[in-house]
């Protein structure tokens, strides 16, 4: 019969029992148990971060990649059904060298079609 209860105790008084006997030996030979006197600092931090940027030096804002295009938001309905069709496609394989946004795109439309 498994009685756990009876086990635990057992369980840790062994791990105990091992773990002394595993940590006595380094404490025997002199291993250090505190921390030494003097920690060494970090290095010094460079001048040049300190220093606050002027407005002409900042760099210019990154332009969004081409492949970014403002989408209109869909309905959580056209999302379930494009997500099945691509689901489905990758499975049959026919969705192979296409990206999931492209297909968004055309599945979208193709679902605002028949839903009119």
């Amino acid at each position: 019969m498994y009685r756990p209860r009876a086990i635990c105790p057992l369980v840790l008084s062994i791990g105990s029992a091992l773990a002394v006997f595993a940590v006595a030996p380094a404490l025997g030979q002199g291993a250090r148990t505190t921390l030494p006197a003097e920690v060494p600092l970090p290095p010094r931090r460079p001048q040049t971060l300190d220093q606050p940027v002027s407005p002409s030096e900042q760099p210019p804002p990154s332009a969004q990649p081409e492949t970014q295009t403002a989408r209109p938001p869909l309905s959580r309905e056209a999302l379930r059904y494009c997500a099945a069709r691509w689901q489905a496609m990758k499975l049959d394989g026919t969705a192979s060298g296409r990206l999931w946004r492209d297909f968004a795109q055309d599945c979208a439309e193709q679902y605002r079609r028949d839903k009119r």
